[in-house]
This record gives structure tokens, C-alpha cells and sequence, in this order.
């Protein structure tokens, strides 16, 4: 998918290209004030600005012979809501948002009122080093927006991208969110606020699923259980549960004429007699609203909802590692990275502090955001861990996780071994 984002006078880049994996999982490391969290608000950014031009303007206004045609896009701060900022001048280099004189003399292009530019670069199947550069000006705190540059053709796929912040701002009582709330509240950062709602989302394509493979029958055989088990990402969300916290949930169906808020409990699951995992009775463990349940649970949740989502194509975690103790952070690679292996096209960019994730990690998803590389060598991996104040040493670290050290005397033994 994107393997190239390039920043003119994003936040703290004034001019900066970063080369990225098109597939799998990448993890954006480096210390606080990095970068990390610059790169993933510029695609949220990016993201948010392509929707609402795909809205207002129509799918043309992407293409290449439609650049440059037309006016740009206004809107008022109140409706800017992919990100949190004070104010909109801060997403701005310097909170510059206008250009001196001379560098109006020296600008290129023929749109010198949008100096901030965010351009994705992406392959997407056969579709090879396609490209959309969206522009944003700043004018009497109104925010205008346009195409400034493209490749695309009218038959071309636009990524759709989904931003997660970590898990805060969790609701006793959840009402049905508008596509527009959920971005405001991921926005500012307040994911827990329709942690019910990304659920009840994989709750109605299950449904949606069932519907198709029954197809007005009332039973399913068994090819299309199977069929439901690969397909359905409630089925998906529900193993990965029971196998992670011995948990699942129970969902109410909502009906806009009688319900109000979402109602979504967790239930309880235990190894039973026969060595398969069993649901526990009510009667001998009431379920419970899953806001009950550890801060680490419920980031797992939010995170496992959009992962499994079918409509996604780039996910960005900001700080996916939050709430999690050491042992599920590592968990939380391996799934990661399961997904590239399960056949998965989605790219998956990991904002992180994660000493564990970052130890466990090959090599090659580990991007400094300093030298803006992926890492080649182990010890390149140390300085990135000194760079966020943990101390390594592989083969120590080695030694403590397996517990197993064998002598040899001479390095053909090694080479025999």
C-alpha cells in the first residue's frame, strides 16, 4: 500500500520524505519527540482531507487531468477532526502558515496559499507508484483544502486509512455514533468513547455474512460454517478473546426504535472437561458491561475491532503498547505480524515505546525514526533501545528468554552444531 509519505511544512517537518514497507507491519520507533506521532497525524490528516474532497468535490477531483480545476474546500476549526491541536495554525511548521515574499518568489506551483503539503505514494495490486498530494491553507481561521498534485485515474484505488489513538476516555453508556463522531472522538484521542460501537460494527457484518451464506435457508451445512469462520471478523474477534484473556462477548442486537446506548457484556470462559474452551453459565458468572473489565483488556479490544475490520487498508497504532504488560505487548507483535502471514494485505505503521516489542522485533519492520531507515544490523537495535533509556544486550537477553547456553570449543563445533 503507501511506501512513500512526503511533508512540506507539517508540523515539525518543514521538508521530509519517509520511505516505508508497502505491506505488513512496520514499528516507528525513536525517543519522545521523535517524530513518531507526526508521521501517523499527517496520514490521518491526509486521510480526513481525501474523504471529505471524495464528498464534497466527487471522485474526478483526484484525477490528473482534474488538478488545478475548480477552488479549494473551506471549513471552520470545529469541523477540522482527525486530530487534536489547539489551534489550526499548530499543524503548521513554526505555526508559519503563510510564506515571506521571497519565498513567494521562489515557489513553483501555482497554488503559493497552500504551503503545507502531505503526499502519499502507494502501489495497490497492479497499480504501481500512484500518487495524491493534498494541499491545506490556513486564511482567517478557516481551513481550505485541495488537490495540489496527482497521477490517479479515474479507474485508480484510493487507500483507506484508520487512525487509533490509545485506548482513553472510556463511557459508562454508549449511544450509536455518526461516522462523524467517531472521527471527532478518535480525534482527540478518546477511543473508549465507541469502544461499544467499533464492536457492534463486527457484530452487524457477522450478521451481514450469516444473511449472504444462508441465503434464505435457516440452517447452514457445514462448507458454509467453515466459510463463516474465515470470513466473519466477530468469529475472528471472538477466539482471539478466549485465547488471550479466557473471555467473550455478548452483544445485544440494537433496534433504533426502542434502544437508546449499545449494550455489550463480557462473559467469562474456562478449559472444560473435555480440554476445549467452554462459556461459563450465568448462573455461575453474571456477565458484566465490558467497561468493567482492565484498561489492558479493552486496548486489546479496540485494537483487535479495527484490525479485523474488512474495509481497511492502512491501520495506524499510536502507542498500541499502552495499558498492556510485558507479556501481552510481545503477544501483541506476534499477532501483528501473523497477519502478513495469514494472507492479510493490510499495512499496519506502530507508533511505540515498547521495549519488549521492539526486542522481539525482525530487524527489518523496525523503522528509526531518526535515521529514517529500517534497522540492518543488531546493533543498530541497541542504540534505538538506549534512544527510549532501556539498556540491551542481545545475547544476555538471549540467555534470560530461553534459559539454555551450550559451550563449544572451536569454531568448527559451531559450524558442526
Amino acid at each position: 500500500m503507501i511506501k512513500c509519505v512526503e511533508l512540506t511544512r507539517f508540523k515539525k517537518y518543514k521538508a521530509q520524505s519517509f520511505t516505508l514497507k508497502s505491506k505488513g507491519t512496520s514499528l516507528l520507533v525513536g525517543g519522545n519527540n521523535a517524530g513518531k506521532s507526526t508521521l501517523i497525524h499527517s496520514l490521518s490528516v491526509w486521510e480526513f482531507c481525501k474523504m471529505i474532497l471524495l464528498h464534497e468535490k466527487g471522485r474526478p477531483t483526484f484525477n490528473q487531468n482534474g488538478v488545478g480545476s475548480g477552488e479549494g474546500f473551506g471549513m471552520s476549526t470545529e469541523e477540522f477532526l482527525p486530530i487534536a491541536v489547539p489551534s489550526l495554525n499548530h499543524l503548521w511548521t513554526n505555526l508559519k502558515t503563510q510564506l515571506s515574499p521571497l519565498e513567494k518568489a521562489e515557489w513553483l506551483d501555482a497554488y503559493p496559499g497552500y504551503i503545507m503539503r502531505i503526499k502519499c505514494i502507494w502501489d495497490y495490486g497492479e497499480q504501481l507508484d500512484k500518487y495524491l498530494e493534498i494541499g491545506l491553507s490556513l486564511v482567517n481561521d478557516r481551513l481550505f483544502i485541495r488537490v495540489t498534485n496527482s497521477n490517479l485515474e479515474e479507474e485508480d484505488n484510493l487507500p483507506n486509512i484508520v487512525y487509533l489513538p490509545t485506548f482513553a476516555g472510556v463511557l459508562p453508556k454508549e449511544n450509536k455514533a455518526t461516522l462523524a463522531e467517531r472521527r471527532a472522538y478518535l480525534g482527540r484521542g478518546m477511543a473508549g468513547s465507541i469502544i461499544r460501537n467499533m464492536v457492534y460494527d463486527l457484530y452487524t457484518e457477522d450478521n451481514a455474512i450469516c444473511q449472504e451464506l444462508l441465503a434464505g435457508r435457516t440452517r447452514m451445512r457445514e462448507a458454509e460454517k467453515r466459510q463463516l469462520r474465515e470470513r466473519s471478523p466477530l468469529l475472528k474477534l471472538q477466539e482471539n478473546l478466549r485465547n488471550t484473556f479466557h473471555s467473550e462477548l455478548d452483544i445485544e442486537p440494537f433496534n433504533e426504535e426502542f434502544h437508546t446506548v449499545i449494550k455489550i457484556n463480557e462473559r467469562k470462559v474456562v478449559l472444560g472437561e473435555n480440554g476445549e474452551l467452554e462459556v461459563l453459565p450465568k448462573s455461575r458468572y453474571t456477565p458484566r458491561d465490558i467497561i468493567t473489565q482492565g484498561s489492558g483488556y479493552l486496548q486489546w479490544l479496540s485494537i483487535f475491532c479495527i484490525m479485523y475490520s474488512s474495509n481497511i487498508d492502512v491501520l495506524l497504532l499510536d502507542e498500541p503498547d499502552a495499558h498492556l504488560h510485558a507479556s501481552l505487548q510481545s503477544e501483541l507483535l506476534t499477532r501483528l505480524l501473523d497477519t502478513a502471514v495469514d494472507g492479510s494485505e493490510k499495512q499496519i505503521l506502530v507508533s511505540t515505546h515498547s521495549v519488549e516489542m521492539i526486542k522481539q522485533a525482525p530487524l527489518n519492520i523496525v523503522f528509526s525514526m531518526e535515521t529514517r531507515k529500517y534497522l540492518a544490523e543488531e546493533s543498530s537495535r541497541v542504540a534505538v533501545l538506549n534512544g527510549v533509556g532501556s539498556e540491551y544486550f542481545p545475547k544476555l537477553d538471549l540467555l534470560k528468554r530461553y534459559k539454555r547456553l551450550i559451550f563449544v570449543e572451536n569454531e568448527s563445533d559451531k559450524k558442526v552444531l
